[in-house]
């Protein structure tokens, strides 16, 4: 039987959709199926204009860059191997030197044990690299609303959070990262079988 494997590398987006939805996880990581939305159009909005701040933009989202501090690097990629298991994240802000990490949110209402799980991920994956946690991770949230046009919108309300990941914290957490590679392992296993269709990454 032809060997299945989840995704060149494994991200905490797939993870999230597998804990959502293993039927989501299938319709966007295996057969490619994303749906775009208001909610990730606005986030890459508001994420470029906050990394390119030279870019003329809205008042609202000039009023939101004022309260985010410029980050040294943008979009940082950080990889890693653990357990045979190949691992993937992308930093919204970086500053090797200090080893502190930015995350920027938007969205109506904070999702924080979310965010903390998403912030342990990239802690693992930079302890697996470098033996070393982050001295500082900081998430700022960008609150939305939908106007009397049902159009998601900025507020200009930014709060800002500051979340503690500790080596006991990265432990625990690098279990269940092993068992969800390994649930979702099975899973696509089970769709190949059934249906005897690649995935949409496989396929040339």
């Amino acid at each position: 039987m032809k060997q299945i494997k989840v995704r060149p590398y494994f991200s905490y987006s797939q993870m999230s959709a597998f804990k959502y939805s293993p039927a989501r996880f299938l319709r966007n990581y295996y057969y490619g199926e994303f749906e775009d939305n208001q909610y990730l159009q606005l986030g890459k909005r508001l994420g470029t204009a906050l990394q390119f701040r030279d870019k003329k933009e809205i008042a609202i989202i000039n009023k939101i860059r004022e309260q985010i501090p410029e980050a040294k690097v943008y979009e940082k990629e950080l990889k890693a191997k653990f357990n045979g298991t190949r691992l993937i994240g992308y930093l919204d802000g970086w500053d090797e030197r200090k080893l502190e990490i930015m995350e920027f949110k938007t969205g109506k209402r904070p999702s924080e044990a979310s965010w903390r799980a998403q912030m342990t991920f990239y802690s693992t994956i930079l302890y697996i690299r470098r033996k070393k946690l982050p001295s500082k991770i900081t998430l700022y949230w960008a609150e939305t609303k939908f106007d009397e046009n049902d159009v998601l919108i900025l507020t200009g309300k930014v709060k800002m959070y500051n979340i503690i990941v500790t080596l006991l914290d990265v432990i625990q957490f690098s279990a269940k990262l092993i068992k969800t590679y390994n649930d979702i392992q099975k899973l696509i296993d089970q769709e190949y079988q059934m249906y005897n269709i690649l995935p949409k990454y496989m396929k040339k």
